[in-house]
């Protein structure tokens, strides 16, 4: 499923706050139309900066908003048999963009397609990057939609004292654009060539030729093709060829900020669900993307109807370094595993005790497994960590039912101590009744995650 997420944001004076969406929204047309790939409604509101008081009609939603939005979205696509996503968007904000690159889905695969980072320099007369994206936006929006384009003469006036309001973030409106709808044309026909090529895997040519044979008018194809998604969902249920809705069930969902003495150094995107497996089973799938400056930490588990691992993934990638760890359960209890980092690779194989849960010290939703446990009176947990090639067994310490405050509201909490007696490891853990992870605060490094948000 192709879907398309805009933006409604002041650009510059001559230039509608929907710019954003209007490109995207053609685009998607374009695309869908030439590879055959369902598109999807397009998602008018993005993250977006603040604003100016002078910019009427532009709005913007939070980023948790949009990723939560969009998380919601594709969980219930997937349920319909949706299996790959591509987010598609012509908005630049690093807000904006997190929000897309950090959507977590039980199994389908997400693309995030940035349509402006294209390269078009050749293509444009400006010089510098703010020059260049006015000369970009306006170009495309002659060619796209002349009529919303301002007074026809393509040029934004210096902003003058009065102006001072509507000048985009980061600086002055430029002088003169230099943009045509000529130009525009080609502008859109390299992007939508590029992404129909690399992305959807249909050639420039073909995409080239569907999109000159259309009309620039807004009709009803979009609407038509929304109606498609709905229809071709319904009918892959009634063939038995997607699984039954609310099959795949979300546990948990949300964000951590992870501190250290205060300083705020990371944040922990994640999502846990429950869906079915063969006849009557069931397993979990947790994914999250956590980052510490430049530094990513992307993990995938599928455990077993008891919390126990199946299959699991991490790449770490930023500061110089790359990392990969990719395992997988056997017979008889072993579990494999490939680890790569830099240049370097090797093979591990673990025996795992009945039980084992996975860990990993930047992964703080994972806990969550090894909270199930605690909630249902375990007091010996093996674990295994398989970015340290650490397998500990865990002491559970019930401590005392105490709270956790989250945006200034007190949520109910049990306090539990989790520490391997011939290690350093130990961490303390605030769960609630679900076992769903509140707050998590490690000793030895001094590192405390908390949630953003209360559990929904």
């Amino acid at each position: 499923v192709l879907l398309p997420v805009g933006a409604i944001v002041p650009r510059w004076a001559h230039l509608p706050v929907a710019c954003d969406t209007l490109i995207i929204d053609h685009l998607a047309d374009d695309l869908a139309a030439c590879s055959g790939v369902l598109r999807a409604p397009t998602v008018a509101y993005g993250a977006t900066a603040p604003a100016p008081p002078a910019a009427l009609g532009a709005t913007s939603i939070r980023k948790k908003t949009l990723h939560r939005m969009l998380n919601d979205l594709l969980a219930e696509w997937e349920t319909h048999g949706v299996d790959e996503f591509v987010l598609l968007t012509a908005h630049r904000n690093d807000a904006h963009l997190e929000a897309l690159a950090t959507v977590i889905t039980a199994r389908a695969r997400v693309r995030v397609v940035d349509a402006l980072a294209v390269d078009c320099t050749d293509l444009l007369d400006a010089s510098g990057p703010e020059p260049r994206d006015e000369e970009t936006a306006t170009s495309l929006l002659l060619h796209l939609a002349p009529a919303l384009v301002g007074d026809g003469s393509h040029r934004t006036p210096r902003a003058g004292p009065d102006d001072a309001a509507t000048r985009p973030p980061g600086g002055d409106l430029p002088t003169v654009t230099g943009a045509t709808a000529e130009k525009g044309a080609r502008i859109y026909a390299r992007i939508l060539g590029r992404i129909a090529e690399r992305v959807l895997g249909v050639s420039a040519a073909a995409a080239g030729d569907g999109a000159g044979g259309r009309t620039r008018t807004r009709s009803a194809t979009a609407v038509t093709r929304a109606i498609t998604i709905a229809a071709a969902a319904a009918a892959g249920i009634a063939a038995g060829t997607a699984p039954a809705r609310a099959q795949i069930v979300a546990v948990d969902e949300g964000s951590f900020v992870v501190t250290r003495a205060g300083a705020t150094i990371g944040r922990e995107q994640f999502r846990i669900v429950r869906q079915p497996v063969g006849a009557g089973g069931a397993a979990f799938v947790a994914r999250s993307v956590a980052g510490y400056g430049t530094r990513r930490v992307v993990a995938a588990l599928q455990t077993d109807s008891t919390g126990a691992p199946v299959r699991y993934q991490v790449d770490v990638r930023g500061d110089g370094a790359e990392e990969r760890v990719l395992a997988e359960r056997g017979t008889g209890g072993h579990f494999a595993a490939q680890v790569r980092r830099g240049r370097g690779e090797g093979a591990r194989e673990y025996l795992l005790a009945r039980g084992t849960v996975i860990v990993d010290d930047e992964a703080f939703h994972q806990l969550y497994f090894l909270a199930r446990r605690a909630l249902t009176g375990a007091t010996l947990v093996p674990v295994l960590v398989p970015r340290t090639d650490a397998q500990l067994t865990v002491l559970v310490s019930r401590v005392a039912s105490e709270t956790v405050t989250i945006v200034g509201r007190a949520v109910p909490a049990t306090h539990f101590v989790l520490a391997d007696p011939t290690t350093a490891w130990r961490r303390d853990v605030w769960v609630d009744g679900d076992a769903r992870v509140l707050r998590v605060f490690a000793p030895g490094t001094g590192i405390d995650a908390v949630r953003e948000d209360p559990p929904r």
